[in-house]
């Protein structure tokens, strides 16, 4: 195992006035983590399609489970060179 991530490795700063921690990934692909527990991800000129939103309990555990599966795909009035996804 190489240690290289193969999206490679964010970039990662925090915001006090605001309270969240920002992680930035080479392509442009944001995740902003507040501290009450909000979640902001984002990627410039894209549009977003949500694939998936899962909110469950299994069992008679006392622990949920909630994800949400999204892609980010180029606006259509953006060029794609440099997409990673093109």
């Amino acid at each position: 195992m190489s240690g290289d991530l193969r999206h490679g490795n964010p970039t990662v700063t925090r915001n006090d006035r605001l309270g969240f921690d920002k992680y930035l990934w080479p392509h442009g692909l944001e995740l902003h983590v507040y501290d009450d527990g909000r979640v902001n991800l984002g990627r410039k000129h894209t549009v977003v399609e949500v694939i998936d939103v899962m909110n469950r309990r299994k069992g008679g555990s006392p622990w949920g489970s909630a994800h949400v599966i999204a892609r980010f795909r180029p606006a259509p009035d953006q060029d794609r060179e440099g997409d990673p996804d093109a």
